[in-house]
């Protein structure tokens, strides 16, 4: 692995390949060292990038996984919709809800007739040792 390495997949805007794209990258958050855990989280967090995209998109999702030194970034985009739904809505805010939760940030866009949902999560080792003294 360079300092980032860059994985693109084209998939077909369908519920059934959520499993796919979240097995892809917990596979890939293991290789950059996150913990099980922090994959789990990882995963929920593409199951909100996939429904934004299915909810807001049309034709196929081009994803970009970013890796790097303890670093993961997972990048979605798809053509909106001729009349996109409103990115301010309640369905969305719950999607920022758990996004804000799982991931270190994330976004989620529609310029110029393209919806983007993003998120990107480092390894935190301080994260760790704080909750481990926290516990004794």
């Amino acid at each position: 692995m360079t300092d980032r390495d860059c994985l693109t997949l084209i998939v077909p805007p369908k519920a059934i390949y959520v499993r796919t794209v979240r097995l892809a990258v917990g596979g890939l958050a293991s290789v950059v060292g996150f913990d099980v855990e922090a994959i789990d989280d990882l995963r929920i967090a593409v199951d909100e990038l996939w429904s934004v995209l299915l909810d807001l998109g049309q034709g196929e999702i081009t994803l970009l996984a970013t890796v790097g030194d303890q670093h993961l970034g997972v990048r979605g985009n798809a053509a909106a919709e001729a009349h996109p739904a409103d990115v301010e809505s309640d369905r969305l805010e719950f999607s920022r809800a758990i996004l804000s939760v799982v991931a270190d940030q994330y976004e989620l866009t529609i310029i110029d007739g393209i919806v983007t949902c993003s998120f990107e999560r480092s390894v935190d080792d301080l994260g760790e040792a704080k909750l481990e003294a926290a516990d004794r």
